[in-house]
């Protein structure tokens, strides 16, 4: 049965990522506005709260403090996203409902967006001929021959949250789920489509066009038998907020996902998105997430929470991309240049960005899962690391900051194959989030 879906037409484009940060005041503090000309790192108006107890009302929130409710979360009923007050600055109104007791936490409506789109954007167009993608380097580097001859991604379903996709681009057609659905204009139809504005005002038009499209190529190459359950929280720019992410990620679990593509992130760590990515997790999802494309050890989120696979890019020598971020946070690496995969008009680009590498990890962890279906997100995420091949000799300078190495699909399959124990060679991606598993 289809999730409910609540009524977001309050929600526009938005405008720009943004570096402003709120004072905090005082309980009992008047709401100060933004300074002018300030540039938002979260929506204008918008806050997103979750109460402390069932017992609670969001009314006498409302009623005290002057906000108004504009929708409540389908996963988690007990948080809300809620206007603020004309001139007010949510990150100070978010500051000051952070002391009330009423309230397990309260914090602006996040922008998150494409790490790709900064704008990288796309190398080439590869025009419409598929022949050039069996043939790419990296599915040997990451040993995909011997992976099909094991699994194909079989009853597996994928959740790509993006830009939307080419629902009828010939390679992805028969894989589509139809429950796919778009959390940006609320409807059925989570289609990856340009409107030729630069609506957030970095210069660039629709950056992120057809990021969706190359993400679900890449899946669908390494797991063709999989489903694709496309949810689009991103505009054409790359561009969403932190309560259309969390909704699409609910209704990823509700509708059958045991995989989660996340090429997105932001630098605010969210207390609203960890909650979403442990549900999730201990839902029965793994959450794979891409690094981001900082050329920092700046950490991203959700990849650097505690129930997320990060992942970073790497060269097809294992060098890490100079664009890829790394860190001790970082799980796994994966190839993430020049990769040729669909893309919208029925053809096919290459692009490069941690977000290519992601969707080569969501496509091993679905191979795993049709091969052995009962494993947990904790299972798998050892089955990955553990069998992954060391990058430290060809990247003396990062240290144990690249993750467990660059993944290797046949070795992860033949270890599930066996039942093989991972554990042991294992570092990152078991973390505290999954010990309840």
């Amino acid at each position: 049965m289809r999730a409910a879906i609540l009524p977001r037409s309050l929600y526009s484009p938005l405008l720009m990522i943004t570096l402003a940060v709120g004072m905090a005041l005082g309980a009992a503090a008047p709401y100060r506005a933004a300074a002018s000309g300030a540039v938002q790192r979260y929506r204008p108006g918008e806050i997103v709260v979750r109460l402390a107890s069932a017992s609670l009302t969001i009314d006498d929130v409302n009623r005290d403090l002057g906000t108004s409710t504009a929708a409540q979360m389908e996963g988690d009923a007990g948080v809300y996203l809620l206007r603020t007050p004309p001139g007010s600055d949510p990150s100070v109104v978010s500051d000051a409902l952070a002391l009330d007791p009423r309230l397990d936490f309260a914090e602006p409506n996040y922008i998150n967006g494409a790490p790709v789109a900064n704008p990288r954007g796309i190398g080439a167009w590869g025009g419409t001929d598929p022949a050039p993608l069996l043939a790419q380097s990296a599915l040997a580097q990451i040993g995909l021959t011997d992976a099909r001859a094991l699994s194909r991604g079989t009853g597996v379903t994928v959740a790509i949250i993006d830009t939307g996709a080419q629902l009828d681009h010939p390679d992805l057609a028969a894989s589509i789920a139809p429950d796919s659905y778009d959390f940006v204009d609320d409807d059925s139809s989570p289609i990856d489509t340009p409107d030729g504005i630069d609506n957030n005002g970095d210069g660039v038009a629709d950056e992120a066009y057809g990021h969706g499209t190359h993400l679900a190529g890449i899946i669908h190459t390494l797991a063709p038998d999989a489903r694709l359950l496309v949810l689009r929280a991103l505009t054409a720019e790359g561009d969403g907020d932190m309560f259309n992410l969390v909704r699409a990620i609910d209704y990823a679990v509700a509708h059958g996902a045991t995989v989660i593509n996340m090429s997105l992130g932001t630098s605010e760590d969210s207390r609203l998105l960890r909650a979403a990515v442990r549900r999730a997790t201990l839902g029965g999802a793994v959450v794979i997430a891409a690094a981001g494309n900082t050329g920092t050890d700046l950490p991203q989120y959700p990849a650097a929470t505690s129930c997320a696979i990060a992942v970073t890019s790497v060269d097809s020598r294992d060098v890490r991309s100079t664009f890829a971020s790394y860190g001790a946070w970082v799980s796994v690496a994966a190839p993430g240049e020049g990769i040729f995969s669909a893309f919208p008009a029925s053809g096919y680009a290459t692009w490069s960005g941690t977000s290519m590498a992601t969707a080569f990890v969501s496509g091993q962890a679905a191979l795993i899962l049709s091969l052995q279906p009962t494993l947990n997100a904790r299972d798998v995420g050892d089955l990955i690391g553990g069998t992954a091949a060391s990058v430290d000799l060809v990247n003396p300078d990062l240290p144990d900051l690249l993750g467990d190495g660059r993944i290797d699909l046949a070795a992860s399959l033949r270890a599930a194959s066996q039942n093989s124990d991972t554990r042991a060679h294992h570092r990152r991606i078991t973390r505290s989030c999954v010990s309840d598993i």
